[in-house]
């Protein structure tokens, strides 16, 4: 899939940006440009937030695991942050 995309990508690239070109100059490609970076911007960081808060919510499933519970600590096992009382 990823190279599909890259192939399609190099294929259209040149067709697309001399056709922006020519219709409205130089400067015009960083417009459309700069125009298409906002919208595609806003996806990234919704995706990547979603994907973060998932890989936050996993690491404290497994820190919550691995920490010790009450009947551990009752027993009189102390964990290394126990002070000698």
């Amino acid at each position: 899939m990823l190279e599909a995309t890259s192939g399609l990508g190099l294929i259209l690239g040149p067709i697309i940006g001399s056709s922006i070109y020519t219709l409205m100059g130089f400067q015009g490609t960083f417009y459309v440009l700069g125009a298409l970076c906002i919208p595609f911007s806003i996806c990234v960081k919704i995706l990547l937030d979603r994907k973060f808060a998932e890989i936050v919510a996993s690491r404290e499933r497994n820190q919550e695991s691995l920490l010790p519970t009450n009947e551990t600590l009752e027993d009189g096992n102390r964990t290394e942050g126990d002070a000698d009382e």
